[in-house]
Formats: C-alpha cells, sequence, structure tokens
C-alpha cells in the first residue's frame, strides 16, 4: 500500500444544501515538484492565437475555475470557494433531506457519520443554486426527478479540482478503484506548480 505523502493534508467540506451535499478535501498548497505528470483540465476554457515573429501560430489556453459560490455551513458561518483556492479539492454532490436541512441537522449529521468539523463543513443553501452549481459549474447532472429514488435525479461521480478550482478529473464515487484513481492523481496534483 502506497503511503500518502506529508505534503497532502485533509481539509474537506460538506455542502449540504437543502437538497445536497457537496464534497471538498484540499491538500497543501506546496508543491513536491516541477516535474509531475499532467492530468487533463475538463470545462470552460478559451484559446488565443498568436503569430510569431517566424511566422509560426501559438495557442494559449486558458481554464477557468468553478463559479463562486457561498453557502452557510453547520455552525452558522458563510464558505465561499476562496476558502478552498490554492488547496486541491475532491467535490461530490449527494442529496439528503432537503425539509430538514439546517445548520443544527448538518451539524448532528455530520457527528453522526463521524466527520471531523475541523476537517469539515456541512453547508446548506437553496436548491435551486446547488442545482446550478451542479450542472454549470461542475457539468454534472443534477435535477429533481419523479422517478428518481428520493426524488433527486443525479450523478455519482466525483470532482477533482486544482489549486486554481480548475476541474481536473472526474470519477465514479461508487468504486473503489476509481477512488484509489483519484487519490493518486490528487498527488500527481499536489506536485504541479
Amino acid at each position: 500500500m502506497r503511503k500518502r505523502p506529508e505534503n497532502i493534508r485533509k481539509t474537506n467540506a460538506f455542502i449540504c444544501l437543502l437538497i445536497g451535499a457537496l464534497w471538498m478535501m484540499g491538500c497543501s498548497s506546496e508543491p513536491a515538484s516541477k516535474n509531475a505528470e499532467s492530468l487533463p483540465f475538463f470545462g470552460e476554457f478559451d484559446i488565443e492565437l498568436t503569430t510569431a515573429a517566424d511566422g509560426t501560430v501559438e495557442a494559449d489556453t486558458t481554464y477557468y475555475p468553478i463559479p463562486k459560490f457561498s453557502f452557510v455551513n453547520q455552525d452558522s458561518v458563510w464558505i465561499t470557494q476562496k476558502d478552498y483556492e490554492g488547496n486541491i479539492t475532491l467535490v461530490d454532490f449527494f442529496f439528503v433531506k432537503p425539509e430538514t436541512d439546517t445548520p443544527a441537522k448538518l451539524k448532528a449529521y455530520a457527528t453522526g457519520i463521524g466527520a471531523d468539523l475541523s476537517r469539515w463543513n456541512f453547508l446548506t443553501g437553496k436548491p435551486q443554486d446547488i442545482y446550478d452549481l451542479a450542472q454549470e459549474g461542475f457539468l454534472l447532472t443534477a435535477f429533481p426527478s419523479d422517478t428518481a429514488a428520493g426524488g433527486i435525479f443525479h450523478t455519482d461521480k466525483v470532482t477533482l479540482l486544482d489549486r486554481q478550482l480548475r476541474m481536473r478529473g472526474y470519477y465514479d464515487g461508487t468504486s473503489t478503484k476509481s477512488m484509489d484513481e483519484l487519490f493518486m492523481d490528487a498527488v500527481t496534483l499536489s506536485q504541479e506548480n
């Protein structure tokens, strides 16, 4: 079994938004190496073409971070994407009972599953804000459905974000193998500058 590098620390956050949850795990902002394997980028981007003096055309690609968000946590403290800038972050949308998601109930839920609240935030917000963040910000499926279990149709994908909060990978949250790959890719990202 591979040992977790010392430069990775956990900083987790759940965004339990009236109808859902978002999980984030951050890693150290200190790069381990300049020679890291590169992971792909996902999501919105722009390409700027420039012509060099010798006539060759060069492309410069800009990848955009996830959109801004702001939700209240289990201690009634506002948390935004800025709280995760500079950290490698894992994001997993999952859904709980929307009618009972209050900061106090989320704190009880977090305690019940053994979450370390010095490392985790359980956040709540408007259902539409969660759907919009999942669909438009993370390019994931999440919407109310009369036919889905629990009344919400959503993906099981976990998204890996780099220190600039750009999407770098999608993983099957129900697969141990995929979660192992996610961990190794998070280690790879921790070595990027």
